[in-house]
């Protein structure tokens, strides 16, 4: 009996959890936008100046009274109903990570044709445009939503019969969707780059879809084009490559192939269905990083020696770069010491559309500089760390005495000789004196060259 009441305490306990992960699971989410509408569309707006600016999105038709907890009633609602678009699957994860903004979707009087809208439904309100960017990057989103007729399930008043005055309600459903995966994606020179687009809708039918690339300055350049009707791929770039059996399933994905300086800009994914319309942005950038070198790992110098230490960086792109040196004594726990005074070159434009730089500082050695480390220090938009590379200095003492003692010398010398050869010509004939003078001189030019000796050693 014990243990078939255990096995009913696990069994009521596991249907407790299941009950409260279904509870958690079916919990409405919603998504927080922005909401743009002209005031001049909507006849309420024209008599309420203050239409709302906000909207909520929520994943789910309709709404229990929990979902109603910290709910803003001076806001849009919009219900979204479950959607076979496979794009749609990742916002209920991704809820509180999304930019949302909600506007109308203008058709120009155009009847959209498409199944599940009739043309009485075509009202100047009845398509909005739903764009989702998560807060991280990872994708951008834009659906197309148009209202449908909708009833409460028996049983549940409709979300309008609270504060119906105060809160106007749309129930939407998605027909069309499409999304990049790259808004922003960056390469460096050479590489192969994939610029993802996938496009969902609710029903099969033919498309358009159409690559450009728009640089700052100039017109729009034609990629490529695609037409579902005739399943005919028209390219105008011999390095764009799309895969022709991924466009019927969505994918209108482009590979870059061997990218440069010209390739960079925002390229558009223009996917065309029915009355339908949508541009995907990406904005392609080439970050090269430098490439640094120093003119010498290490010197030894003399001190008093001048010498000159060359910084370059070359081959980066875009143009800002910037560099320093610095300066740190061997053991050294606190910063760095900033060199000052330092020259730079001009920027100096490659062939392959990135540029070099130089940077240098004249040093003259002291002997207090041995083991003295100098570094250049370059930070550039293409690098997470800044590269550096170093220069040992090692600074011997100096030897600048040498020539002004071996002049001394060489003038001792000389006067030497003169003497000698001045005192042999004035005691010419005189034996006697002239042996005790000889060696007067004699010991008097050892003297001087043992003076001269000393002060050599110890310079």
């Amino acid at each position: 009996m014990g243990s078939t009441q255990l096995i009913l305490a696990l069994l009521m306990l596991a249907y407790g959890v299941q009950s409260t992960e279904d509870a958690s699971l079916s919990k409405t989410r919603k998504i927080v936008c922005s909401f743009d509408k002209p005031f001049h569309l909507d006849h309420a707006s024209a008599q309420n100046p203050e239409t709302p600016k906000s909207a909520l999105l929520f994943l789910r038709s309709w709404m229990g009274s929990d979902d109603e907890d910290g709910f803003d009633r001076e806001s849009i609602r919009f219900f979204l109903k479950d959607s076979s678009l496979k794009l749609l699957q990742s916002l209920k994860a991704d809820a509180d990570k999304l930019a949302c903004e909600i506007k109308l979707y203008f058709t120009d009087n155009i009847q959209v044709l498409w199944p599940g809208v009739h043309s009485n439904d075509q009202a100047m309100d009845s398509w909005f445009i739903a764009t989702m960017k998560h807060t991280e990057g990872d994708y951008h989103l834009t659906i197309f939503l148009y209202q449908v007729p909708e009833s409460p399930p028996q049983g549940m008043l409709s979300a309008e019969s609270h504060n119906s005055q105060s809160v106007r309600t749309h129930h939407v459903s998605a027909a069309f969707a499409v999304r990049t995966r790259t808004p922003v994606i960056q390469s460096k020179l050479k590489q192969d780059v994939l610029l993802d687009c996938t496009f969902s809708i609710d029903h099969p039918a033919d498309v358009m879809v159409t690559w450009t690339l728009n640089k700052k300055g100039r017109e729009g350049i034609n990629l490529l084009s695609y037409s579902g009707s005739t399943k005919q791929i028209q390219h105008y770039s011999k390095n764009v490559v799309i895969q022709e059996e991924e466009l019927a399933k969505g994918n209108a994905s482009i590979l870059m192939r061997n990218v440069d300086i010209e390739k960079q800009g925002f390229y558009y994914c223009s996917v065309v269905v029915a009355s339908l319309y949508w541009d995907q942005k990406i904005h392609l950038e080439i970050a090269e990083s430098p490439i640094v070198e120093v003119n010498a790992k290490s010197l030894s110098l003399v001190e008093g020696e001048d010498q000159k230490l060359l910084c370059d960086a070359s081959h980066y792109y875009p143009l800002d770069v910037s560099i320093e040196w610095l300066k740190e004594d061997r053991g050294q726990t606190f910063l760095p010491i900033k060199v000052q005074n330092i020259i730079f070159s001009s920027h100096k434009y490659n062939r392959d559309g990135t540029y070099s730089i130089s940077s240098y500082f004249m040093y003259k050695a002291r002997l207090q500089d041995n083991g003295v480390v100098f570094t250049c220090r370059v930070e550039h938009s293409s690098l997470a760390l800044s590269i550096r590379r170093s220069v040992n200095i090692y600074v011997t003492g100096s030897s600048r005495w040498s020539f002004e003692l071996w002049l001394l010398v060489s003038l001792i010398l000389i006067f030497s000789a003169i003497l000698v050869y001045t005192a042999k010509y004035f005691f010419r004939g005189r034996p006697y004196n002239q042996v005790s003078f000889k060696r007067i001189i004699l010991v008097f030019i050892w003297v001087m060259n043992m003076q001269s000796f000393n002060a050599c050693s110890l310079a």
